[in-house]
């Protein structure tokens, strides 16, 4: 007779999501977080947390080769939540913190060249051309962007605390005003609070930014480019 596990890998996901560590945690960690659990819980939610050995980890990362910055972060994610786990009874050991990480493959971003920079201007609309003109005028990262309100601005420039150092000393970045954002931030209304901003004036997400710069890109042949490599030009 097989008899079910009382505490099992879905069990503790489901615990240390009602937990307040995981309330904690920052809004974009919860959500790659959120993404791994959900794979775990696929893929081993019926197992009791320590019928997992490192054996087990390495194998998972050594499927996800191809994937190294994937399997490393769900080495990651797995970690937190077996740290969790010990410390709430859960499971006994950790068998994610001493499970050794692929090395990255060192991805090389280039500057977009100035051809698809101006497909980019003359095909891109409304909120989507300011949200390119706001990736690429101020240099920062997508989230970061997305996350600027009308109030960080004053005549010449954004003031922004970029989202990796927070939690951390505080390090305020003042981001001077290009003359072509300027001129797209002067034409832009004002809906909400945040400059990027959907129509009813709230926030706009990271994943429907990206699904429409992926849009511009496919239209205009930019796949080769993604949304971080505007840093670069």
């Amino acid at each position: 007779e097989v008899v079910s596990p009382t505490k099992t890998i879905s069990k503790v996901i489901e615990a240390y999501r009602k937990s307040p560590q995981w309330a904690k945690l920052a809004s974009n960690t919860r959500k790659s977080y959120t993404r791994h659990l959900e794979y775990f819980a696929e893929k081993i939610g019926h197992i009791a947390p320590d019928k997992i050995t490192v054996r087990h980890v390495n194998d998972m990362r050594d499927a996800l080769a191809d994937k190294p910055t994937d399997a490393n972060r769900k080495i990651g994610c797995l970690s937190s939540l077996y740290s969790w786990a010990q410390a709430n009874d859960w499971a006994k050991t950790n068998p994610a913190i001493v499970a050794t990480k692929l090395e990255p493959t060192g991805k090389v971003r280039h500057p977009w060249p100035q051809d698809l920079i101006d497909a980019a201007r003359a095909t891109a609309k409304g909120r989507d051309l300011l949200l390119f003109e706001m990736l690429i005028g101020t240099g920062q990262r997508i989230n970061d962007v997305l996350s600027m309100r009308w109030s960080d601005m004053d005549a010449d420039g954004i003031t922004i605390i970029p989202a990796k150092t927070k939690g951390k000393k505080p390090h305020p970045i003042y981001i001077p005003l290009t003359a072509r954002l300027r001129a797209i931030l002067a034409s832009t209304p004002r809906k909400g609070l945040f400059i990027v901003a959907q129509d009813n004036g709230l926030r706009v997400s990271y994943n429907l930014a990206w699904k429409n710069m992926m849009d511009l890109r496919r239209a205009i042949g930019a796949e080769a480019y993604d949304i971080h490599a505007l840093r670069h030009s």
